[in-house]
């Protein structure tokens, strides 16, 4: 468990690293969303990381990303209404 954890969460910052360096690429300015990208990007570099040790079903990555789709705005607008972050995004 501790080495999957670990892997997961190596995957999921590299997988922010990655579209970071793409939105510089692209000319998108700090700070600026980029809509799906900055929702996905963990999520693709989670399951990118722990399909190295085990099997990872479509089934499971489409759902995964469906639920973040849903929960990750969400979640940011509650804490932009708490006050809690200076944008929605």
């Amino acid at each position: 468990p501790l080495f999957f954890g670990l892997l997961g969460g190596i995957g999921a910052l590299g997988g922010d690293l990655l579209k970071s360096f793409c939105k510089r690429r692209f000319r998108i300015k700090s700070g600026q969303p980029w809509p799906l990208f900055d929702q996905l990007d963990f999520v693709i570099g989670y399951f990118a990381a722990i399909s190295l040790v085990i099997a990872v079903n479509g089934t499971i990555i489409l759902t995964g990303m469906g639920i973040t789709l849903i929960v990750h705005p969400l979640v940011n607008l509650i804490a932009y209404r708490l006050s809690l972050k200076r944008v929605w995004w």
